[in-house]
């Protein structure tokens, strides 16, 4: 029953839609054929206002992007020049070109290239066990919240351990002790970290950096306002450059 229902709805609606086009096509279109007729040559002129008017401005936005792609073709043409003058100059004055393994180009003397070389590997080598460091410090949690810094060193290193066998706590180097050292790498912690926490930090940084090619700061949960933590962060990262700064959470 309820099929012959749907039935009967479709085909009434197929009839009613007849009947609507056949209405419209007798009384409606009649009357829009004899005005489009009477009004021919305006609308004739009308179109062709609306093609001239799309046509121009499509050229013109071809003609715009063909503009900039000539003046970057030349700005390109341009630096590749200066940059061939320069490579030509530095060589004159005894220079070699060497490519960085980061990709930057520097000109340094030809008995020192080699030199160069050996001290690049080794910082790309040192970059390498900075970012692995990083990472490593970053998915630790300590057991607990602890009421001292020391407590911090110590689970912070015994966890290193694991991956950096040669990590060791407070290693006496000038007037430098940093919390944890592995390798050539320093590693300041502070927990819980309080503004006047913060403070000391800048100081230690200055006297690790003269020992040490790479810092990392980890900071155990900290308890300062947002704002004055996020002007202390740039302020160090504006000032030491390479700088890691970590913070942990509190459980």
């Amino acid at each position: 029953m309820g099929s012959d229902d749907r039935y009967a709805d479709v085909v009434r609606g197929i009839g009613l839609a007849i009947v609507g086009l056949y209405v419209f096509w007798v009384f409606a279109v009649p009357p829009i054929m004899s005005w489009i007729s009477a009004n021919a040559l305006p609308l004739m002129l009308i179109g062709g206002v609306c093609l001239v008017v799309i046509v121009g401005v499509g050229y013109c936005w071809v003609r715009e992007d063909t503009r900039a792609a000539e003046r970057l073709a030349r700005e390109g043409e341009e630096r590749v020049r200066k940059e061939r003058e320069y490579a030509n100059l530095q060589r004159q004055q005894g220079l070699e070109e060497y490519r960085t393994i980061e990709g930057k180009v520097v000109w340094v003397p030809r008995e020192q290239l080699e030199e160069v070389a050996q001290r690049d590997r080794e910082e790309a080598e040192a970059r390498k066990l900075v970012n692995r460091l990083v990472t490593r410090i970053k998915a630790f949690r300590p057991s607990r919240d602890y009421a001292s810094e020391w407590e911090y060193h110590i689970e912070l290193q015994g966890y290193l351990k694991g991956m950096f066998p040669d990590a060791r706590i407070e290693v006496q180097t000038g007037s430098s002790r940093p919390d944890i050292v592995v390798q050539d790498i320093a590693i300041e912690v502070k927990g819980p970290t309080y503004s006047k926490d913060l403070q000391t930090i800048a100081d230690k940084l200055v006297r690790y950096s003269q020992h040490y090619n790479s810092i990392i700061v980890v900071l155990f949960k900290v308890q300062v306002n947002e704002r004055r933590y996020l002007e202390w962060e740039r302020g160090i990262k504006k000032t030491f450059g390479d700088v890691r700064v970590i913070c942990i959470p509190g459980r």
